[in-house]
This record gives structure tokens, C-alpha cells and sequence, in this order.
């Protein structure tokens, strides 16, 4: 007896990610239809749901069932050849017909960025909802508007985008740069402790850190030094408190650029004017 079995999805983020599992699922010979959504899946044949769920899993994707007791489907008069050709006359519309899009952000560092940056998605017309995830850097877009459209967008609220419609390239594309960044701020983190540990030392074993008239032009270069260093390590800081300064935000960057460039231009001032 065919019975109905709902599912609720786990990891899919676009429609070709929809129209995997449905194909996945509808090559099943004891499957009879399959729709499939970004979030559920309701299966019809004599499948169970383990066999479901493997299924799913072997796609890549993980599955878990929505309710404990799937709902029989009461007898039918029509014959299941009738009904087999029902279901293929069915047109894959859940997957072909799927209006999201996939996004790759940068530049957001806090939930002030997701915010900004999903309302930015959601005021382009066309967008129904917008999802930004902060911890992926990426932005799932339901809506008929165009690719170009919702990176100008993105943009123009101070972040970076862009727009790949292959989910397997955009997984390689968002190692790629989850690499080069982790590459860059090991660099920066070296360069940093480099120049600071050895300021700190002696300044804590061979001087008393006192601006006096011998040592004022020593402070000088050290304060430049320490300036070349905040560029070097911590210049996206600036540039992105910048960007959300001309939109007229605030995020974390905000606050590390203001702490640091305050206590530097303080330190440089009363070495100048003491």
C-alpha cells in the first residue's frame, strides 16, 4: 500500500540543491512521487522512511522525519498504471521553476551586517525573503530579481558579493576564500606580534615608557612603525568602518577602528605637544 512520508530537510540552500533530492528520491523504483521543497520533502510509494532518509543522505544532504506515522493513502479504483502516468506527467516545477539564489558575502563581521545586509536584499524588487547566514558568508535569495541586481545592492550597503549559481563551485569558491583570508590573517598576526612583542619587552624591562625630551624622536618612529603595523594588520578594520560610516552604520569594526585609531592619535599628539 503506498503510503505519504514527510521530511524535513536539512542543507539544501538552492534549486539545484532541491532538484538533486528530487531526482535523487523519484529514481527510486518504490517511489511514486516526490515533492520537494528547500526545507521539506513529501514522498509517495512504498518507500519507508529510513530508505528515504538514506537516500537523501547519499546526496548529501541530511533528512529527518516530520511525523511518526506516515498517512496511508486510502485504495484506489484508478489502476497504478493510471496513476504511475499521472505522476510522470507531473512537471518538475519545484526544482526548474525555483526562483533563489545563492549569494557570497564579505566584509560582514557581526549581527549588524546581517541585518543591513538583508534589508539591502529585501528592498530590491522582485525579493520575497532574503536569508543571510553569518557564519557562511552567504545569502539565499528568493525573488525574480536578477543576480546584478542584488550584488548592487549588497554594495551599496558597504559589502561585498557575488552571485554563483552552481552550488558545487560556490562550495569550492567559498573554500578558496575561507583559505586565502586565513592565509592573510595569519601573516598579519606574525607581522603584528613581531614588531609588538619586542616594543612591549622593553618596554617593560628596559624603559619606563615615558616620553621625555631624549627619547621623544625614539617614540616618533615607533608610533610610525606602530602605524605602518595597524595598516598592514588590521587596514581591513578601517575600510570597512569607513564603508559603514558613508551608509550610515555602526558595526564592530566601528568599534575596533575608533578604539585603536583614538589611543594611536592620543599617544602621537602627546608625544608631539607634551
Amino acid at each position: 500500500m503506498s503510503q505519504t512520508i514527510d521530511l524535513t530537510l536539512d542543507g539544501l540552500s538552492c534549486g539545484h540543491c532541491v532538484k538533486r533530492v528530487k531526482e535523487s528520491l523519484e529514481q527510486r523504483p518504490d517511489v511514486e512521487q516526490a515533492d520537494v521543497s528547500i526545507t521539506e520533502a513529501h514522498v509517495t510509494g512504498t518507500a519507508s522512511a529510513e530508505q528515504l532518509i538514506e537516500t537523501i543522505k547519499q546526496a548529501g544532504y541530511d533528512a529527518s522525519v516530520s511525523h511518526p506515522k506516515a498517512k496511508p493513502l486510502a485504495e484506489s479504483s484508478i489502476p497504478s498504471e493510471a496513476l504511475t502516468a499521472v505522476s510522470e506527467a507531473l512537471p518538475a516545477a519545484t526544482a526548474d521553476d525555483d526562483d533563489s539564489q545563492q549569494l557570497l558575502l564579505s566584509g560582514m563581521s557581526c549581527a549588524s551586517c546581517v541585518t543591513r545586509v538583508q534589508n539591502a536584499l529585501q528592498s530590491v524588487p522582485g525579493v520575497t525573503q532574503a536569508r543571510v547566514n553569518l557564519a557562511e558568508r552567504t545569502a539565499l535569495v528568493m525573488g525574480s530579481a536578477s543576480p546584478q541586481d542584488l550584488v548592487q545592492a549588497v554594495e551599496k550597503a558597504g559589502y561585498g558579493a557575488e552571485a554563483i549559481e552552481d552550488d558545487a563551485k560556490r562550495r569550492e569558491r567559498q573554500q578558496e576564500t575561507a583559505v586565502a583570508t586565513m592565509k592573510r590573517f595569519r601573516w598579519q598576526a606574525i607581522v603584528a606580534l613581531a614588531v609588538g612583542i619586542p616594543v612591549m619587552v622593553w618596554g617593560m624591562i628596559g624603559d619606563n615608557m615615558m616620553v621625555t625630551a631624549d627619547n621623544r624622536s625614539l617614540w616618533l618612529v615607533i608610533g610610525l612603525i606602530t602605524l605602518a603595523v595597524m595598516v598592514f594588520a588590521g587596514g581591513h578594520f578601517y575600510r570597512s568602518a569607513w564603508k559603514s560610516l558613508l551608509n550610515g552604520a555602526a558595526t564592530m569594526d566601528t568599534l575596533v577602528a575608533l578604539g585603536t585609531g583614538v589611543a594611536w592619535l592620543y599617544s602621537m599628539s602627546v608625544n608631539l605637544w607634551p
